[in-house]
């Protein structure tokens, strides 16, 4: 379990609280496993498809393929990574974009 709604609370009488919502224990979730289109996680077994928070899924993409943000990502609870599950993208559009934007400043 972890803690849900921490914020601070003042207590204004004897049973009144300002908010007047306390914090509360939820449940951890396991993460679902996104799929991976154009790689692969690295180290994971095939079939798994969850893991637990503070599991951390490493990947590589294939080889006419890039990471479009960093190749890790760590299960917070449900489904929530940090950062966002990244994609693979192609290289050429990679290369297609960076020259477009690159050209536009001059």
């Amino acid at each position: 379990f972890t803690l849900s709604r921490i914020t601070p609370t003042t207590c204004i009488t004897l049973e009144m609280f300002s908010p007047p919502l306390l914090p509360a224990c939820v449940p951890i979730r396991n993460c679902t496993v996104p799929h991976l289109s154009y790689g692969s996680y690295i180290g994971l077994p095939s079939a798994t498809v969850q893991v637990a928070p503070g599991e951390t899924l490493q990947y590589r993409c294939e080889e006419t393929y890039v990471p479009h943000f960093q190749d890790t990502s760590t299960c917070l609870s449900g489904q929530h990574f940090h950062p966002a599950i990244p994609r693979c993208l192609s290289k050429c559009l990679n290369y297609y974009t960076h020259s477009v934007s690159v050209s536009s400043l001059l």
